[in-house]
């Protein structure tokens, strides 16, 4: 699979990376191989295969014990806000509808 320069460069402008002539070839080529690892792995028939929880059998994963662990301050900071309702926060309007 071939990945055009122009797309390469559209990619680049989106990432706000600035792309060289020898950069784009060798990005092609990584992007190339990445691909291709993709399709290689894509085409595995996966239909009967059950989802693991762990990917090593037999492993068990330690949970934290849920405990509460902070004091709820909520009044004392809906105190200190400028403008507040209902205890919400109001802020000032930040996107405007059209």
């Amino acid at each position: 699979m071939h990945i055009e320069e122009d797309y390469l460069k559209q990619l680049g402008v989106l990432a706000r990376i600035q792309l060289s002539g020898s950069d784009l070839a060798a990005l092609s080529k990584q992007l190339k191989t990445i691909i291709d690892l993709v399709d290689q792995i894509s085409s595995v028939p996966t239909d009967h295969i059950e989802p693991m929880a762990h990917p090593v059998p037999d492993q068990f994963q330690r949970r934290r014990p849920d405990v509460v662990t902070e004091s709820d301050d909520h009044e004392r900071l809906l105190a200190l806000a400028s403008r507040h309702e209902a205890d919400l926060y109001l802020v000032p309007e930040v996107i405007q509808e059209s």
